[in-house]
């Protein structure tokens, strides 16, 4: 599979996860209105809540190894004796992995945030 169908391909889960997370956040929204005249959905609600609380701590843990691997490759970066090309090369991924972070920073403020 060649890197362009590969991207596209990765883009495209992303997506149905970004998707199914907004669905959930609104079911989730939906549940607690309507339990407030429904005792029976309760268990329902506390369901999509317990799955809520599982995205965020897979968002924050995600999260958090993106700094760490960002640090990582920042302290290496001062401590290595590399080449100009090489050091181009770790700077532009290490931006490629900053960028990442701010789309997990984005996802957990979505998923944290009241509407």
């Amino acid at each position: 599979m060649n890197l362009a169908k590969r991207d596209q391909l990765i883009e495209l889960l992303q997506s149905e996860v970004d998707n199914t997370q907004d669905t959930i956040m609104e079911y989730l929204r939906d549940a607690d209105d309507v339990q407030k005249d429904n005792e029976f959905l309760e268990s329902v609600t506390n369901d999509y809540k317990k799955y809520h609380e599982y995205i965020l701590q897979q968002k924050k843990q995600q999260k958090q190894h993106i700094e760490m691997l960002s640090n990582y490759l920042d302290r290496n970066l001062q401590e290595a004796d590399i080449s100009l090309e090489m050091a181009k090369r770790a700077r532009w991924q290490q931006n490629q992995i900053l960028g990442e972070l701010e789309k997990v920073k984005t996802e957990l403020d979505k998923i944290t945030l009241p509407k």
